[in-house]
């Protein structure tokens, strides 16, 4: 589901911040 792919996508995002 896509929604799940969001989440992961969300989680990588919170432990590496693509600042």
């Amino acid at each position: 589901m896509v929604m799940r792919v969001f989440i992961s996508c969300a989680v990588y995002c919170y432990i590496t911040p693509f600042d």
